[in-house]
């Protein structure tokens, strides 16, 4: 439940702070043209620099922001808390704009992107949990009651490297479900 109120939190105050990058080209076609014309695909939703108090939300976020995710995946929001049963640490709550995302399995490999940027960060050595959502801004889909999040409860016993294997980091996340 916890999870939820935070992401909740989380997406509304980031919703109000943040708006679409237009720093994105689009390209217009001469009116003569026979060519058809293809409407450019929207950009990523980016983080405010201002969307959280917390020093190391802010941190986190510049170290995060420019990561090349893969598809259309970029981040919108991080969210760091005091690690729970764990003192001195940090639990880390990101959320991704992911477009096409169709549930956890849609975001397990820009996770494990963004669990390898969160390793080397300055933060890295703190971090105790991550969650990984793809609860930015949402895209039409069936309405749920239920959302659905990737995490490594054990974030700071994993190398997060690319050892033993990409498939075996990509086995670390348990899919979980908030109310």
């Amino acid at each position: 439940m916890r999870i939820f109120t935070l992401a909740t939190a989380t997406w509304a105050c980031a919703m109000l702070l943040t708006g679409c990058d237009t720093d994105t080209p689009s390209i217009a076609l001469p009116a003569s043209s026979a060519s058809p014309t293809t409407t450019p695909e929207e950009p990523c939703a980016r983080p405010s620099p201002s969307a959280s108090d917390s020093p190391e939300d802010k941190l986190l976020t510049a170290e995060l922001k420019d990561l090349d995710l893969p598809g259309r995946s970029c981040l919108f929001a991080v969210v760091t808390y005091e690690g729970l049963g764990a003192p001195n640490t940090l639990d880390v709550h990101i959320d991704l704009n992911v477009p096409d995302s169709t549930g956890p399995d849609s975001v397990r490999s820009a996770a494990t992107d963004v669990a390898h940027a969160l390793k080397r960060s300055e933060l890295g050595p703190k971090i105790h949990e991550v969650v990984v959502t793809d609860w930015g801004i949402q895209t039409p889909k069936a309405p749920t009651t239920k959302r659905h999040y990737l995490r490594d409860a054990a974030f700071n016993l994993h190398p997060w490297d690319g050892t033993p294997s990409r498939e075996a980091e990509l086995a670390i996340w348990v899919e979980g479900v908030s109310d």
